[in-house]
């Protein structure tokens, strides 16, 4: 299971990259792949543009989702980073909610 923010583009020429991160929506992932050799294949099937959606992969857009499972903790990556969290994990969508600073560009940086 992948749980990102706004959609990602799975065709070959637009591979992982989303068209908006303001949309306001968390877009989930589910695949039946249990190793990391069958994620990679996953992949490269997406990449190529052979990737059957209805087959390999469930999507489903929403604005929150509470994920339970039997295990009590589970191993999840955040940005990168593993964690063990507790179940049930909640997530949920706050547009806006991020504030990006930009510094102030320079005579150098024109």
């Amino acid at each position: 299971m992948f749980i990102g923010n706004n959609e990602y583009a799975l065709t070959a020429s637009v591979f992982g990259r989303r068209g908006r991160l303001d949309g306001g929506e968390l877009c989930i992932y589910i695949t039946q792949a249990q190793s990391r050799l069958a994620l990679l294949w996953l992949a490269a099937q997406a990449i190529m543009g052979r990737l059957e959606l209805k087959q390999n992969l469930r999507i489903m857009r929403v604005t929150k989702a509470e994920i339970r499972s039997r295990a009590s903790r589970l191993l999840v990556a955040l940005d990168g980073e593993i964690a063990v969290l507790r179940s049930p994990l909640c997530y949920r969508s706050r547009p806006g909610a991020l504030r990006v600073f930009i510094a102030p560009m320079q005579e150098d940086d024109e």
